[in-house]
């Protein structure tokens, strides 16, 4: 059986190519801003002594490898710490979406490359907004409805994939005689 992707699916794998950007842009920008601003040279002075007796170095100065809940984070006043594991949350979060979502895209834009262009869009837009909604100082609490969009979302993109892989095998199983229409 050979499988025949339309002119469509060309806009699949630029939905999926920008997704996969918005994920390294905005965890790079996001990231790299937050341990500037938190892991200064002063904080990390504090441990300087006690790093350089135990590797023989200087830690690093943006506080790797500490991801929110390690000792230079230890340091942090209660209401920065927070703020900084919601950026790493972001990070977390928005790199396990798109290792779900990519894929799927891809598949569905096999077969549905419109309908999935729409979903990807909307998949990226809810994203950019949640991380912007979250890196706010007011969405630190409040991000139910904005979960929900950006789930929802991917769960449609997954049930596109998964209707037209199935619709596939079936074909596939006609073709070789082992699944008949009545």
């Amino acid at each position: 059986m050979n499988v025949t992707l339309g002119p469509g699916f060309g806009a699949a794998l630029l939905a999926g190519s920008l997704m996969s950007w918005q994920c390294y842009v905005f965890s790079m920008n996001n990231g790299m801003k937050m341990r500037k601003k938190y892991f200064t040279p002063e904080v990390m002075d504090r441990f300087k002594e006690q790093h350089q007796a135990s590797f023989k170095c200087d830690p690093d100065p943006l506080g790797y490898p500490d991801l929110g809940d390690g000792r230079f984070s230890k340091s942090l006043e209660y209401q920065d710490w927070v703020r900084w594991r919601y950026h790493q949350y972001l990070h977390s979060d928005m790199v396990e979406g798109l290792t779900v979502t990519l894929p799927q895209t891809i598949i569905a834009g096999a077969f549905y490359p419109r309908f999935t262009m729409v979903l990807a869009a909307n998949y990226i837009t809810s994203r950019y907004v949640f991380t912007r909604w979250v890196s706010s100082s007011k969405g630190a609490n409040d991000t139910d409805y904005l979960r929900v969009w950006v789930n929802g979302t991917a769960n449609i993109i997954s049930m596109t994939s998964l209707t037209g892989s199935i619709w596939w095998f079936l074909k596939l199983l006609r073709k070789v005689k082992i699944f008949k229409r009545g």
